[in-house]
């Protein structure tokens, strides 16, 4: 994911969750807003808090010789399931998983 994608990420998530783009009052990075794809204490302030009915969870990816491959998230709203991947980090695949889920999506 380049970092155009995780701005434009962070920026809908940021957007479904109440904040007008462009406040200042956040230093979490350059635009002013949560960086949802890099920290989770973001997430667990300002969207978790949010999904309602919308249940998540992550894991570590891990090859049988314990090499670390990435982690999956997985969102599940009623029978409906999504299933993100992220080589980078928990952060960036949960925010995936949520930006599916809620299809903020353009």
């Amino acid at each position: 994911m380049t970092d155009q994608e995780r701005r434009e990420l962070s920026e809908r998530l940021a957007k479904w969750a109440g904040f007008a783009l462009g406040e200042k009052d956040f230093q979490f990075n350059k635009s002013g807003l949560p960086n949802f794809t890099r920290s989770l204490d973001a997430q667990a302030e300002y969207l978790w808090p949010k999904l309602g009915t919308i249940g998540f969870s992550f894991e570590q990816e891990i090859t049988v010789s314990g090499e670390l491959l990435g982690w999956s998230a997985y969102c599940q709203r009623g029978e409906e399931w999504w299933e993100e991947f992220s080589e980078d980090s928990p952060a960036e695949a949960i925010a995936l998983a949520i930006d599916a889920a809620i299809g903020e999506k353009p």
